[in-house]
């Protein structure tokens, strides 16, 4: 039963696992800048962001 549930919910589940992500990831990046002086590219660079993802984190960092 757990695992039909799963099934029937899996594209909300991983919807809230990437809002979870998205916010960690914006968390760290906004961090980073404010106490590593750097830009925001510079801490998505460090953090290991792959290029194509810093395009879509860019608009909300």
């Amino acid at each position: 039963m757990c695992e039909a549930l799963r099934e029937l919910m899996k594209d909300e589940i991983r919807e809230e696992k990437q809002k979870a992500i998205d916010i960690a990831l914006v968390a760290a990046v906004r961090s980073l800048m404010e106490k590593g002086g750097v830009s925001a590219s510079e801490a998505m660079n460090l953090i290991g962001v792959p290029p194509t993802d810093q395009l879509r984190y860019a608009p909300i960092i």
